[in-house]
């Protein structure tokens, strides 16, 4: 039950270059994306990540790069913690500016989660889905852009 697929895609209107370089910066997300309460490095390819959504749980999240390949702009991690599974951008230049495609495929191991079963699964996907709008919006402008909505 508490096995979660995410699907998501931003359009961004800035080069995919500078996307990806921005995706790519995990320590640098509490500065843009809200629901980022915390981003610290704990070495060369592994962070600690604080994250919250619509529901007032905080998740501690191990990420671990797996991949991070600028020249086809995809980005890897496998996580560990309240979270386990794996998360994938793929970014690419579209007309008019870049597509960024979020894939996440995770377990979700919080007390909450597992005591409301199937309940909670509505909330989360919705939270979710609010997570990644905030992103969007965050990272549009912190490339100094105007956000559509």
């Amino acid at each position: 039950m508490s096995e979660f697929r995410f699907a998501g895609e931003w359009r961004i209107a800035a080069g995919a270059d500078r996307v990806y370089a921005a995706l790519a910066d995990v320590e640098a997300y509490p500065n843009w994306w809200p629901a980022f309460a915390d981003a610290r490095r704990i070495d060369d390819v592994s962070g600690e990540l604080h994250v919250h959504g619509l529901i007032p749980v905080e998740l501690v999240i191990i990420a671990r790069q797996r991949l991070a390949d600028p020249e086809r702009r995809v980005l890897l991690a496998l996580f560990a913690g309240d979270v386990d599974g794996v998360g994938r951008w793929q970014i690419n230049a579209v007309r008019g500016g870049t597509r960024a495609r979020y894939d996440e495929h995770v377990a979700v191991h919080t007390r909450l989660a597992r005591s409301a079963g199937m309940l909670a699964r509505p909330v989360i996907y919705a939270s979710h889905a609010h997570f990644m709008r905030v992103g969007e919006r965050g990272l549009t402008r912190h490339l100094g852009l105007t956000p559509l909505s």
